[in-house]
């Protein structure tokens, strides 16, 4: 048996939002700091960032994706949930184990009912390396963040607005590309916090993904041996 259902691509969402490099953005809110003078301290937090908290939803491709999912950029410690295609599952892991616990779609899509009761609610141990795991998640929107540079001579509305209980200053403009509507949120410690795309096209990805805990997630604690199901051949 191959657990390939809810591997995500990388989380479709995340890489078609690094679209925010193609922001064609006009300035306005003089109280707003200009997004290309705050970008160079959000994208080195980005680019060092040794954990974080993503949450978010995304439509691309005709597929839906959404994430709960927090942990350390490096595999030592993660988890949360992940839904695609209506498959949905929890999963904690580090750098050795992915544990997860699928829902019934998985098991039914996978055609294996003899396993689900085998397993019942114990956590199923898989390697690290089947692609689900905090940077799998991560690696891709970090790789294409962009430049400051990239935002030079470009326009885009300003202003600050309140999000989840915090003033955040929000830069909207649109992707150079599709013309749909991008939207950037970055809190007064110049952090990422949001990113959302608004439009109707498929291609750029419609939908919205929340940051949060930067550098400040807590380890999660791995199942005892007790709690975890071995799938024999794996």
């Amino acid at each position: 048996m191959t657990i390939t259902a809810v591997r995500t691509r990388r989380l479709a969402g995340i890489t078609a939002l690094g679209t925010v490099t193609a922001l064609a953005l006009s300035a306005c809110g003089s109280s707003v700091p200009k997004l290309e003078e705050v970008w160079p301290e959000v994208r080195e937090g980005i680019q060092n960032a040794s954990s974080v908290k993503i949450v978010g939803e995304m439509d691309q491709d005709g597929q839906n994706v959404s994430l709960d999912m927090a942990g350390q950029t490096d595999d030592s410690s993660f988890g949360g949930k992940v839904t695609a295609d209506g498959i949905s599952m929890e999963l904690v892991g580090n750098k050795e184990f992915t544990y997860i616990k699928p829902d019934a779609a998985f098991w039914e899509q996978q055609g294996a009912a003899a396993m689900q009761e085998m397993a019942g609610d114990k956590w199923i141990e898989s390697p690290a390396d089947i692609g689900m795991n905090m940077s799998s998640f991560y690696e891709g929107f970090r790789d294409e963040s962009p430049e400051a540079d990239e935002f030079a001579d470009t326009e885009y509305t300003s202003e600050e607005v309140e999000h989840n209980g915090q003033q955040v200053y929000k830069y909207t403009g649109t992707d150079k590309d599709s013309g749909d509507p991008i939207v950037v949120m970055i809190n007064k410690d110049n952090q990422l916090v949001r990113i959302e795309s608004q439009g109707d096209s498929e291609d750029s990805g419609i939908g919205a993904i929340d940051f949060s805990e930067w550098n400040a997630v807590e380890p999660f604690e791995m199942p005892a041996d007790e709690e975890i199901f071995s799938i024999p051949g794996m």
